[in-house]
């Protein structure tokens, strides 16, 4: 029986989260338990797990195994699906903890049926969200009837308290009409943070509510009601009421097919819906139950094409719901929001009587806002006397005067199902200036486009939802004329369909895209109706689309769409970068050359070594130079060159430093460290430069504003510009006001920045000082251009260089030299110079050995792969007969800390999930290398804080920051902490004099960027369901490691893998200093694959900075920038234009040629000359090389050593006669000034064939 104090809820549906399980939830233990890293996610499963244990009897039935030996997923619904019922007994968790106030709360037996869940809505059981529910609910929820316990909780503990929310919480769920959705946080399938489906069904039975068995009687004492509920479903394996997706079997054909992208298979919760998939177990209204059944069911046709099923089934099934939630979502229901946006407080009780009153099966009886006024007029006529008595008449002489234009506005919002917050911003006119209440009323997707941005955006399904209820709906509550769309392809709302397109395209890094594809991807996205609009409709959308959207055009002609914003920015990045070229540039006298003489010091004495430093001085001293004169320049080039040197160099200067310096990064990380590595001057990043007028922090977006511009910047530098988006551009530059010189500082082949443009990449092509058809010059600078070639930092071999810059170069834009691919001989024959070692894995337990061995070997402190104290040690620790400790630095005392040296080695993997990815990795080095540590903190009476987090994070722990924030230090002022900044937990430590018998709960950290200052951090950091202040950071993905140097890096790469692109291996590479391990899942000659252009992430984008996208189709479908990529007649993707050149010489010719063709030897070497023809009229095989940059001694020595080699192994001498196999090496050239001669390189084709 309900408590009196609670309320009965309309009708709701259920989601409620299960852990990742390999079998399917059936009530077995995971078939393999140890490589299921995706249920560690959840607290009490990693704290409470056994792996090994688990592993015994892995694929048993729980019902065959005793009480001890079944899963950690048992409390957590690891058996959602089992077909036998299982009991779980569990203890209050305060008993043992606080005997004076629960000891007497004894073991509880809590049944679970057959094909039921445990169901705990967390959120309603924490005090400050139980008391805002009770607010708005008006329950008789009382926080003045809470114990007073010895301790602080957040947790609903008066047993009325806990009846009153519960019982109202479940008062919703009606068996055989409330739907529940399964939901996971973490699977294998997708890194995605979006909420995964897992499957749908209906509730059948809700169980009743149980309180807590006690060992002696209760009276007098404190009760306590058990906070879970059994809720039956049907679900079950015939799919005929409910089904849940086949996952596991999508994960198994990935495995045996690497063409399959599992994430393509996930059918996410509505991103709308965050909140409701969340707290373990939550209400689910209408609106996103049919949004994540449309979700499910798009997934469903896809899968269908796959994997075998009862499909159609599957989707008649939810063909059936949607139609019956439709009629419960009815025409209003955002009536409640509605009425708490013109300030009556009681509004949510008021739609819940009228509802519960005059709706029958969803529909309303009477229409309901004639139904709220004449509850104004006549409450006790209308209302419950409960909710009577709550009304008061004013309101209602409040709405009768509201003008009609007002009042049909709250009415239209009424129709949606918007939060409070969202009804109340549109309804206010305070703030949406721009925006009238006619224009909503004729435009009701203006609520979804102009809220996109938002952080709790309004979108697009919450409108077209409100727009196209159920028909019966619409023809007893039509939409007001002004509102009413005139076909599912109205204008209106394929333009607004169009601005989801275009903002998720922005998103992936696209600023435009051509109509075609938006067109195709309306047609594609889970609408019901769906729209299906053609290039037909275009001549009707013509009038409509702007100013939201905009025309443009690839460089074919053919019709793309933009934002009108994005033009906008576009328009200003091109007119500052064209006004600043064409300005008067900065004139001296100075001797360039001597400057960076007295900078670097003196030449080195051997001669290998004079001759690359004579290079990389000279490229310098004209880099120096244009920098200083330009207004506007690039610096690019890769880590290792100097450009942090010159840079120095530059602000060293006194007509620069005197006209101020303004230094900016795009991340904090990057900020610490230009800060760090320039001298004397502060680095801010640019959110911080940028507000409060051109960067919200709430919404993270960045803007153009008519504010006051920024002065006193004489030279502006912007670090770490791969990383910087367009946004992000255009807003800096409308920031300032008359600086003499913006300088953009980067290395345009990393990765690409995350959201819209490539802005560096796309300056580069436009400022490069050569032609298409030419080599690149040396040095390579020229006007607002300068790019450093010859790395310095890392150094080796002479002229040959080091092994891992040689590899590097091979995932670059820019075609290697002919000797560059010894690397691969090296490799394959592990005889490279120690700089880079490449290692094999299959699977994930190879991967770990693996890199256990790999760390023994190369980091020195880590004697033993179980050598905890060295593995602390080798992160900053001191040892000493005691253990290892993690100190702070001192200056008093000259001490270092221990974030000193937290960056002497790195762990990177392209992505977060599966058994290659960051939380698996970091899971497996911390329980490997901080076992004993971790068992000292989880102990009796520790000296250091508790393990904090589902990551367990404990003293001496190496971690990143997560947020960008203010934060208090030990030195009790407060600092800003970056994303991405890397420490070690330092504190706080009781040790010695110093422990007073309580375990301390404070983390200290020092980051590495921030020498002698300690942050503090509290267990409130860590949430289960929400976010975290820190991670563990022995393992990074490789994009958080951008903008970051370490001494030595382990960079994983899994195959297949299908984010892996181009740059962002080579930006896995260039992260280090004195070398790289590479762990490659499969053979080593794979990664090869990943040098063509045909995995360039850059070369994918579309975007019209500078051009018109000219993009062509590769042949798996993709498509790439022509201006990125090099294509040849017969349309290989090769590396170089000279490349193109002689191929479609051969090509033109007839030669039948084989493109980067392996040869193998006797020797065991593998090379790879450019070309190889094998010519059926002589018998001959022609190895053909084309050499570019002569004039590089690196370049000439490589090929030399190469051409050594095709003398020594083959007999082969350039241009000779062929050897006794019938083989012949063949050379051709560029031209001195870089160019290559087509014409010449055609008349030497048909002299070596003879044609």
């Amino acid at each position: 029986m309900m408590h009196n104090g609670a309320r009965q809820l309309p009708i709701r549906h259920l989601s409620v989260r299960v852990p990742w399980h390999d079998t399917g939830w059936t009530g077995t233990v995971c078939s393999a338990p140890s490589k299921n890293s995706w249920c560690m996610m959840l607290r009490r499963i990693r704290e409470e797990r056994n792996a090994a244990a688990e592993e015994d009897v892995a694929g048993s039935a729980w019902s065959d195994l005793s009480e001890a030996e079944l899963p950690a997923c048992l409390t957590e619904r690891g058996a959602a699906l089992n077909a036998k019922g299982y009991t779980l007994r569990s203890r209050h968790p305060f008993a043992a903890s606080s005997a004076a106030t629960h000891g007497h709360f004894a073991e509880n037996e809590f049944r679970l049926p057959p094909y039921s869940v445990q169901t705990i809505p967390f959120r309603w059981t924490r005090k400050d969200d139980a008391q805002a529910i009770a607010d708005e609910l008006a329950l008789a929820f009382d926080l003045s009837h809470e114990p007073q316990l010895a301790f602080n909780t957040v947790w609903v503990n008066d047993f009325v308290n806990q009846q009153i929310m519960l019982d109202t919480f479940f008062s919703a769920l009606a068996p055989e009409k409330s739907l529940v959705f399964l939901y996971a946080k973490r699977t294998p399938l997708t890194d995605d943070p979006r909420r995964v489906l897992v499957g749908v069904g209906r509730i059948t039975s809700v169980g009743p509510a149980q309180e807590h068995a006690y060992s002696e009687d209760a009276t007098g004492k404190l009760r306590g009601l058990m906070w879970e509920r059994a809720v039956s479903h049907s679900i079950r394996p015939d799919g005929f009421e409910g089904f849940v997706l086949p996952y596991q079997e999508l994960i198994a054909l990935a495995e045996r097919d690497g063409t399959i992208d599992p994430s393509e298979f996930v059918a996410f919760a509505p991103d709308e819906g965050f909140e409701a998939f969340s707290n373990v177990a939550e209400h689910v209204n209408h609106d996103l139950a049919i949004a994540s059944l449309l979700s499910l069911a798009d997934k469903v046709r896809v899968i269908a094409k796959h994997i075998p099923g009862a499909w159609d089934r599957h989707l008649e099934w939810i063909s059936e719901r949607l139609s019956e939630l439709w009629q419960l979502r009815g025409a209003f229901p955002g009536l409640s929001s509605a009425l708490h946006a013109f300030e009556i407080r009681y509004g949510t009780l008021l739609a819940i009587d009228l509802a519960q009153r005059y709706c029958v099966d969803g529909l309303w009886t009477e229409d309901p806002w004639a139904l709220v006024f004449r509850a104004f007029e006549d409450p006790t006529g209308v209302l419950s006397p409960q909710v009577a008595s709550q009304v008061q008449s004013f309101d209602g002489k409040r709405l009768a005067a509201l003008p009609s234009e007002r009042l049909e506005l709250l009415k239209l919002l009424s129709r949606f199902n918007l939060t409070i917050e969202q009804a109340t911003r549109f309804f206010n006119t305070e703030g949406r200036e721009s925006l009238t209440d006619e224009e909503i009323l004729r435009n009701p997707y203006r609520l979804f486009e102009t809220d996109r941005h938002r952080l709790e955006a309004v979108t697009i399904g919450t409108i077209d939802r409100g727009m196209f209820p159920d028909e019966s709906v619409r023809e007893t509550f039509p939409l007001p004329e002004i509102s009413r769309l005139e076909s599912d392809q109205d204008p209106r709302r394929v333009r607004a369909l169009a601005v989801h397109m275009l903002a998720d395209a922005e998103a992936k890094g696209h600023t435009l895209l051509p109509v075609d594809e938006v067109l195709e991807g309306i047609r594609e996205l889970e609408l019901d109706p769906p729209c299906r609009p053609s290039k037909d409709l275009l001549p009707l959308l013509g009038p409509v689309m702007a100013p939201e959207i905009v025309d443009a055009a690839l460089s074919d002609g053919t019709r793309a769409w933009q934002f009108g914003q994005r033009q906008k920015i576009d328009d200003l990045l091109r007119q500052q970068v064209s006004r600043r070229r064409k300005g008067r540039r900065h004139e001296t006298d100075r001797a360039w050359r001597d400057l960076v003489n007295q900078s670097l010091g003196d030449m080195p004495d051997a001669h290998d070594e004079a001759v690359v430093e004579e290079l990389a001085r000279t490229e310098k001293a004209a880099a120096l130079k244009e920098l200083f004169s330009a207004r506007f320049s690039l610096l690019l080039g890769p880590a290792g060159t100097g450009k942090t040197r010159l840079l120095q160099m530059l602000c060293d200067l006194p007509e620069v430093r005197g006209d101020g310096i303004l230094l900016l990064a795009p991340t904090g990380k990057a900020r610490v460290q230009m800060q760090r590595n320039i001298e004397g001057l502060k680095a801010l990043t640019i959110a911080q430069f940028l507000l409060p007028d051109r960067f919200d922090p709430e919404t993270q977006q960045y803007r153009l504003s008519s504010a006051q511009k920024v002065e006193g910047a004489g030279t502006v530098i912007i670090d770490e510009a791969s990383m910087v988006t367009e946004d992000m551009l255009a807003a800096v530059f409308d920031a300032l006001k008359g600086p003499k010189r913006v300088i953009l500082v980067g290395d345009h082949r990393q990765l690409p920045p995350i959201g819209a443009g490539r802005p560096l990449v796309d300056l580069a092509r436009e400022l490069r000082p050569w032609e298409n058809d030419r080599e690149p010059p040396f040095p390579r600078v020229g006007p607002g251009y300068t790019e450093l070639t010859v790395h310095r930092r890392q150094t080796g071999n002479g002229n040959a260089g080091r092994d891992d810059l040689l590899l590097a170069s091979w995932f670059t834009d820019e075609s290697p030299d002919p000797g560059a691919d010894e690397i691969w001989a090296r490799i394959a024959l592990g005889e490279t110079d120690g700089h880079v070692e490449v290692r094999r894995w299959q699977t994930g337990e190879d991967l770990k050995d693996q890199l256990l061995e790999a760390l023994v070997q190369n980091i020195p402190e880590i004697e033993t792969d179980e050598d905890e104290r060295g593995f602390g040690v080798s992160l900053g620790g001191v040892g000493n007969d005691n253990g290892v400790f993690f100190n702070a630095a001192r200056a008093d005392r000259n001490r270092p800390g221990a974030a000193e040296r937290c960056e002497s080695w790195q762990l990177l993997t392209p992505i977060r999930g599966k058994e290659h990815g960051v939380e698996e990795l970091n899971r497996f080095l911390h329980e490997r290398f901080r076992r004993q540590a971790l068992r000292f903190a989880e102990g009796r009476r520790p000296r250091t804080p508790r393990p904090n987090g589902a990551e367990r994070i404990i003293y001496g722990d190496k971690v990143m920051s997560t947020t960008n924030a203010l934060r208090g230090t030990l030195g009790r002022d407060r600092a800003l902490v970056s994303n991405g900044e890397i420490g070690i937990v330092v504190g706080e430590a009781r040790f010695g004099n110093r422990w007073n018998g309580r375990t301390p709960e404070r983390l200290d950290v020092e980051f590495g960027t921030q020498p002698g200052r300690t942050f503090v951090y509290w267990p409130g950091d860590f949430g289960d369901d929400g976010t975290v202040a820190l991670e563990l950071a022995y393992a990074l993905t490789v994009h958080k490691s951008q903008g970051s140097q370490f001494d030595r890096v382990f960079v994983v790469i899994p195959q297949p893998c299908f984010i892996l692109s181009r740059e962002l291996i080579y930006t896995a590479l260039t992260r280090q200093v004195d070398g790289v391990v590479l762990f490659v899942q499969g053979q080593p000659s794979d990664l090869r694959t990943y040098t063509s252009s045909k995995y360039s992430e850059v070369a994918r984008r579309y975007t019209n900075l500078f051009a018109a996208p000219d993009m062509m189709a590769d042949p798996s479908g993709a498509f790439l920038e022509r201006g990125l990529v090099h294509r040849t007649a017969r349309g290989e993707l090769v590396r170089s234009i000279s490349e193109v050149v002689v191929a479609d010489a051969l090509y033109t010719e007839g030669i039948d040629y084989q493109y980067e063709k392996a040869l193998r030897c006797a020797d065991g070497i593998e090379r790879y000359p450019d070309f190889t023809a094998e010519d059926p009229a002589t018998g001959v095989t022609v190895y053909w090389e084309h050499l570019g940059m002569l004039s590089d001694p690196t370049y000439v020595s490589r090929w030399e050593k190469k051409l050594n080699w095709y003398t020594e192994a083959l007999g082969l001498e350039p241009n000779g006669l062929e050897n006794d196999k019938g083989e012949r090496l063949v050379t051709s050239e560029n031209r001195l000034d870089g160019a290559i001669d087509s014409a010449k390189i055609r008349q030497q084709v048909r002299d070596v064939f003879d044609l």
